[in-house]
């Protein structure tokens, strides 16, 4: 046989494992709240109820429903505690399945069973969830970890798994097949003890996630850092449609279509990234519609984790930033129209399930507990438009149009000189446009929600006596950043105002400088970002004039994350937290080196003096958790390198 009732401790073959924690530790707050636009951190979704688990971290949560209740199957590190959620504001334990300590569990149902994957070790958990609302005892499941020679040996982990509507269970990143996808029937055997049977498998190229509607599969291929479309309607014969499609930061982590299947939204699990939409109506020809990103927190390190879309709306589970909707009925512009922040600064929201008939959304976040969420669904008033010129007609790009709301919102017109931006609420607002060398106009606006409205607008061109010859941006051997620029003009004094951003987009003000002897020949004139965070800057020069007109220079980009030469390699990158980092250089002399190390946010983190005279050293990542880092180099207060380092735990 192939499974086993009853797990047994590790330490003691004839004691049965109890379970990890005492269920009566678990609290439980009970919250009806409901929350307004007066503050965009919970808009649009009020809590119902959370559970915390103490020192217990979580994963992944998934929804089951059977004779009128519902319940919430949530993942943590050391089993499957289930809750009855028909009352969402009383949540009630029903018992915890156990099973082998694992960050990653990922859990789907087929009939009355659920089926839960995990990274450890013991195969697949399988639940009997027939005699709920009855908590569960150590009878009601199993794990089934078969001998399957067509895939050389034990079926022991694996990352996720999906069941289509059929009752077939796709099986993703095992530790078969080089982490592809496995087939399994989860049908036959539903009546009786919900046995699986293996049926075939894909591709043997790994799959971190999968999602299959309609014989149609679409794989994850985080490492490889696309998505591909396969056809499984003949499981021995899986056939690719198209070719596999990178997604905009190459690390896809999950993809789920919308309910027509012509287009898809993916994941890309990195600092920063973005949760993107593709017209996939012709897999030979894929393109990319648009990408989202929170602005509200844009740049500030958070992390896209999974997105399931339910009636054209994506609910994101956003770690950092909590539980995010997005209305995605016009994927070429995708806008937030709720969002709820779980509460965890560090790693935050794992999962977040919104299928339940009563549409209570379930989410799990890692260090904060499990909550029950009612959302609102809500269309976005969405406004789109062309800028062009007064004077000429021509389209203009870069121009920045902003509507004057609470939410954050900005869109820059593209080479067409088109735009497309939108909000949550409805009413009139004004919108700004502006760009450098033509008079700034704020013009109001009336949005509706599910509704696009149009605004085109003609920007005046304006003369400004300011001639300016040259602009750059350059990074110096100390990794300060040295802006050069030369400017003519026939004031008697100007004034410059040095801007830096981390967008491209939103420019802050870094320094102002003034001369009162500018001349009818180029000048030059110079400052130096001493204080420049990691990573990729943008860089302008807003230039003003005695009347307080004002241009704005050519925005100038430069990496601060790399040096001019790169001496030291460091592998594996991506690496996993609390392992040892390879490190290894050429040509560094014999001076000592230092290793500074920062996070997302350009706040040191750590400091270490590299042993001297050699070429090789190993640093351990035990105190980095899960996110993107910038390994600094430096030799006697001469920068070596920057280099991007990325724990995914």
């Amino acid at each position: 046989m192939y499974f086993h009732r009853r797990r047994k401790d590790p330490y003691n073959s004839n004691k049965p494992l109890n379970f990890p924690f005492d269920m009566k530790k678990i609290t439980f707050f009970c919250l009806l709240c409901l929350f307004t636009l007066t503050s965009f951190a919970q808009v649009n979704m009020s809590l119902q109820s959370t559970v915390t688990y103490g020192s217990l971290r979580l994963n992944d949560v998934w929804g089951y429903e059977a004779g009128g209740s519902e319940y919430a199957l949530v993942g943590t590190r050391q089993g499957v505690n289930i809750l009855d959620v028909s009352n969402p504001a009383m949540p009630v334990d029903l018992g915890t399945a156990t099973g082998p300590t694992t960050v990653w569990r990922d859990i789907k149902t087929w009939g009355n069973y659920a089926y839960v994957i995990n990274e450890e070790e013991d195969g697949l958990l399988v639940i009997d969830l027939s005699g709920l609302p009855t908590p569960i005892t150590s009878s009601d499941w199993y794990y089934w970890e078969p001998n399957i020679p067509d895939l050389g040996g034990v079926l022991s982990t694996c990352h996720n798994i999906w069941i289509d509507e059929n009752g077939y269970g796709y099986l993703a990143g095992c530790d078969r097949n080089s982490g592809g996808v496995i087939y399994i029937d989860l049908f036959t055997n539903a009546a009786t003890d919900g046995m699986p049977i293996y049926v075939d498998k894909g591709p043997a190229v790994y799959a971190h996630d999968v999602y299959v509607d309609n014989n149609i599969m679409y794989t994850s291929e985080v490492y490889a850092g696309d998505f591909s479309i396969f056809n499984v309607a003949n499981k021995a014969a899986t056939t690719q449609i198209g070719l596999s499609q990178e997604t905009p930061y190459a690390f896809t982590h999950n993809a789920w279509p919308n309910g027509a299947g012509d287009v898809l939204f993916t994941t890309d699990e990195k600092s920063n990234a973005s949760v993107a939409a593709y017209d996939i109506s012709d897999p030979n020809d894929i393109q990319l519609l648009d990408e989202f990103r929170p602005l509200a927190t844009i740049n500030t390190g958070v992390l896209p984790h999974n997105v399931h879309v339910i009636n054209d709306y994506l609910v994101i589970s956003h770690y950092s930033d909590g539980v995010v909707i997005v209305d995605a009925s016009v994927p070429e512009n995708m806008i937030e129209v709720g969002n709820y922040d779980t509460g965890s600064s560090g790693s935050g929201c794992w999962g977040a399930y919104p299928y339940l008939s009563s549409g209570t959304i379930l989410t799990t976040d890692i260090n904060n507990g499990f909550a029950a969420l009612t959302p609102t669904y809500v269309r976005a008033a969405r406004l789109h438009g062309k800028i062009t010129d007064f004077s000429s007609g021509a389209n203009l790009n870069g121009a920045k149009v902003d509507i004057d709301v609470a939410q954050a919102n900005v869109d820059l017109s593209d080479f067409n000189g088109d735009y497309k931006t939108g909000i949550v609420s409805s009413g009139v607002f004004n919108v700004t446009v502006s760009l450098a060398d033509y008079f700034t106009q704020v013009i109001p606006a009336t949005f509706t929600n599910g509704v696009i409205t149009t605004l085109n607008v003609q920007l005046v061109p304006i003369s400004v006596a300011i001639e300016l010859f040259g602009f750059e941006a350059k990074q110096d051997a100390n990794g300060a950043i040295n802006l050069d620029w030369q400017v003519a003009s026939d004031d008697p004094f100007i004034s410059f105002d040095i801007e830096r951003s981390l967008d491209g987009v939103r420019f802050t003000s870094i320094d102002f400088q003034e001369d009162n002897s500018p001349t009818l020949y180029p000048k030059k004139y110079q400052y130096v970002d001493k204080d420049a965070p990691a990573g990729k800057l943008y860089y302008r020069i807003r230039m003003i004039e005695p009347s307080g007109e004002y241009s704005y220079s050519p925005v100038r980009s430069i990496d601060h994350s790399t040096a001019d030469q790169a001496l030291i390699r460091l592998y594996p990158n991506p690496i996993r937290s609390n392992d040892f980092l390879q490190l290894e250089a050429d040509n560094l002399g014999r001076g000592a080196v230092t290793l500074e190390v920062y996070n997302g946010l350009g706040v040191l983190v750590d400091q270490v003096q590299l042993e001297k005279n050699t070429q090789q050293w190993t640093y351990s990542t035990a105190n980095l958790a899960r996110g993107l880092y910038y390994m600094k180099f430096s030799n006697e207060d001469r920068l070596l390198q920057m280099e991007r380092l990325n724990i995914i735990d």
